[in-house]
């Protein structure tokens, strides 16, 4: 059985859908982060920005490798690198934790890895979507915000049934 859901974007989808999660905790992440979230969840459902292309070949990114290379980075391309990372270490252990099922790297590197760049990119960004310390704030709360994530992404991904989003947006 296949279901429609009628969308203005995905990135309008995933907010709602975090955000009606988040309402139910006894301690819920800010409006902000969830908001960061969905960004992040909509971006990366795009396979181009989930893995690289290395001499032709797509393979999973190296984080650790790409951390340890930022450091030599001027300022904009390190912003963007650490930035990547940490986006990749969320997306990865929210929506894609299945994939550790069979790795010796479990999901815990990647959080420590994320939580690393996005300290590092609050030194560089100590202001973003209106907050001081947003991105501090989101390497202290990222098991939180993973785990809201993993929900949606388990609601949306493994419930069954085949689910389409329509784009209201393109549609007309």
């Amino acid at each position: 059985m296949s279901k429609i859901i009628c969308e203005v974007s995905l990135k309008g989808f995933f907010f709602n859908e975090l955000m009606s999660l988040n309402q139910t905790l006894a301690s819920p992440v800010s409006q902000e982060l969830i908001y960061y979230g969905s960004n992040v969840m909509s971006d990366l459902s795009k396979s181009e920005k989930f893995f690289e292309l290395d001499e032709g070949k797509v393979r999973n990114k190296s984080l650790g490798e790409k951390l340890l290379a930022s450091e030599s980075m001027l300022e904009s391309a390190r912003v963007r690198e650490l930035k990547d990372i940490g986006d990749t270490s969320l997306i990865v252990c929210s929506v894609f934790k299945d994939s550790f099922n069979s790795k010796i790297i479990d999901c815990t590197y990647y959080v420590d890895l994320g939580k690393i760049a996005y300290g590092k990119l609050n030194n560089l960004i100590p202001c973003a979507f209106d907050m001081e310390d947003f991105y501090l704030c989101l390497s202290d709360q990222i098991d939180k915000l993973i785990e809201i994530m993993k929900v949606v992404g388990q609601n949306f991904l493994s419930n069954g049934e085949e689910r389409f989003i329509l784009n209201l947006k393109n549609a007309s």
